[in-house]
């Protein structure tokens, strides 16, 4: 009996040291490596010197010398892990839309003469996801599809026409007539790579470059008005503008920031019904 009790002795408070043992902390090139025990487990976390968790891709936990490494997979469909993809594409996004003579170049047109910082451009994406394209989660491929709205203001004395043959024009009257614009409904697809550059919170903080490829799908609905005398009067609608228009798209973006330049690769109108413009807008969004 007496020997049963010295070893209880003996054991208990070996068990309840075990059980109170702390965190062993390290701190590396200003960052702390937290090494915690659960038994029989042992795993290994980096903060930042203000207490932020650096963001797992891959974690290891060893157990009993055989290492078993779990590993975080991104989705744009599936919410199961922090590592998911975070997007970087606007929930909502305003410019000033202009057209040029080229399509490479911005300068105006003189058969469609633009008045830029009076023509807007307003877009808001219906579906976007994206995928990662490394480990480090610096390169990803992101799809989306926008609903599109486009403004353009020719000013006063210019009215947009169509003939008989759905030939446009812009004619100058100057009989009273005040602004005058071109109204087109549509929608726009945006595949787009990106690069990411991360700060202190890799959620908020990081700078995103990213460029791609765009297809415009102006066929919902268009129609020009101006106004004269007070009351406004639609001019022509369904004008023949190219069903399927290509361009490239640049943004940069910053904590939920983006600023974007968008230009057509494709003539606005079809060959033969209109002047042979190219659109353009530059702006801003917002990741909510």
């Amino acid at each position: 009996m007496k020997m049963i009790f010295v070893t209880l002795a003996l054991v208990l408070p070996m068990s309840i040291m075990a059980e109170e043992a702390t965190d062993t902390t390290v701190v590396y090139h200003g960052k702390q490596i937290v090494i915690s025990e659960d038994s029989p487990e042992t795993r290994v976390s980096i903060l930042n010197p203000d207490g932020t968790t650096w963001r797992k891709s891959k974690e290891s936990t060893f157990v009993n010398s055989q290492e078993v490494e779990r590993f975080f997979i991104s989705s744009p469909f599936f919410n199961a892990s922090s590592q998911r993809y975070q997007p970087t594409t606007p929930q909502v996004y305003v410019g000033f839309a202009g057209m040029s003579s080229s399509a490479l170049g911005f300068s105006g047109n003189a058969d469609m003469p633009v008045k830029t910082f009076r023509s807007t451009e307003v877009g808001i994406p219906w579906l976007d996801g994206g995928v990662w394209l490394n480990k480090r989660n610096t390169w990803s491929l992101s799809l989306s599809y926008d609903f599109l709205l486009n403004r353009y203001s020719f000013g006063s004395c210019h009215v947009l026409t169509k003939d008989a043959n759905d030939q446009v024009s812009l004619r100058y009257d100057a009989d009273g007539v005040g602004e005058s614009r071109l109204m087109a409904i549509g929608e726009r697809l945006k595949l787009m790579a990106k690069w990411y550059k991360y700060f202190n919170d890799p959620d908020d903080d990081r700078l995103c470059l990213g460029a791609g490829l765009t297809l415009d799908l102006p066929g919902i609905d268009n129609y020009s008005s101006f106004k004269s005398k007070g009351y406004t009067y639609a001019e022509a609608a369904g004008l023949k503008m190219n069903p399927v228009r290509l361009g490239i798209n640049v943004q940069v973006s910053w904590s939920g920031i983006i600023f974007y330049i968008q230009k057509s690769l494709t003539p606005l109108f079809k060959s033969g019904y209109g002047p042979k413009v190219y659109p353009f807008s530059i702006g801003i969004g917002f990741a909510l």
